[in-house]
């Protein structure tokens, strides 16, 4: 998916205002770094708490799996060994 931008894979995600300040103050793709972590088998609470302590805003791991359904639906995360 890489070269389709965020608005494209997410729909609507990217005009949140808490969105964007988060991905403002990480000064990185806010969904490259989710999935990034997410395929790497870091689990939702464990992301949204790296990005509280990276951003100081709060986001909870609820928010995170709403804003990224392909990721919670795909089948990418690997196997655990």
């Amino acid at each position: 998916m890489t070269g389709v931008p965020v608005s494209d894979r997410f729909p609507d995600v990217n005009t949140s205002p808490r969105y964007q300040l988060i991905q403002t103050r990480l000064d990185r793709d806010l969904a490259g770094y989710v999935r990034e972590r997410w395929e790497a088998n870091t689990p939702w609470r464990t992301i949204a708490e790296d990005l509280r302590t990276v951003t100081e805003v709060h986001v909870s791991h609820e928010t995170l799996r709403a804003w990224f359904p392909a990721l919670r639906s795909s089948k990418t995360r690997r196997a655990v060994v």
